[in-house]
């Protein structure tokens, strides 16, 4: 006689996963979120930070195109949002956007990790926090063992952002990009899982 077995797997689902202390997180939706990566893809800093091309024009049809296939290209690509006035566990105004990649190859556990935050919420520590969130994300949940970024020299604010997460300098990619006119250093971070359960672990 067979028998049955019923387990609840609820214990195991965290209800705060989508949510740090400040910020909540979705999915991008194209009817809502348009007009805020409209803004950003015409900002020319905010194209700089984010792409190598240096800034250009982007028809709205491509972002939404772009931004939609993050779902099948990352391992999680979020809307970062401020809470709702009306309800403080939904959602509220987007203010910005985080990637965790998928790893290329599987068995090395390597993922890049990319932000980008509007400029009226840029210095009021949302970075940090989304940050924060994205490595909660890789480490305890996806089994990343490692997580890389790159950011360039003339972006100091971002670096230190990084470094206080746990991020350590790995390498300098000397003049890499040609950007406004100069030639830019790039620098290769990464924080490996061992790092920050330590921090964890003094933190606490």
């Amino acid at each position: 006689m067979s028998r049955t077995y019923e387990t609840d797997y609820s214990q195991f689902i965290p209800s705060d996963a989508f949510r740090s202390a400040r910020l909540r997180y979705r999915a991008f939706e194209a009817s809502k979120d348009c007009e805020l990566y409209e803004r950003w893809f015409a900002d020319p800093w905010s194209q700089i930070n984010c792409t190598p091309n240096g800034p250009r024009v982007t028809a709205t049809s491509t972002i939404t195109k772009r931004m939609e296939g993050h779902v099948d290209r990352n391992l999680i690509s979020a809307v970062i949002c401020l809470p709702h006035e009306d309800d403080d566990s939904k959602p509220g105004k987007a203010i910005g956007h985080v990637i965790l990649d998928k790893p290329s190859m599987f068995q090395h556990a390597t993922s890049n990790f990319g932000i980008i935050l509007d400029k009226e919420y840029r210095g009021k520590g949302y970075g940090s926090e989304a940050t924060e969130w994205i490595l909660e994300q890789a480490f305890k949940r996806h089994r990343i063992h490692r997580v890389t970024l790159e950011v360039y020299d003339f972006n100091p604010a971002a670096k230190r952002v990084y470094e206080k997460c746990g991020f350590v300098l790995e390498g300098t990619k000397r003049e890499a990009y040609w950007l406004e006119g100069k030639w830019c250093d790039a620098y290769d971070m990464a924080i490996l899982e061992k790092d920050y359960f330590a921090r964890q672990t003094n933190n606490s």
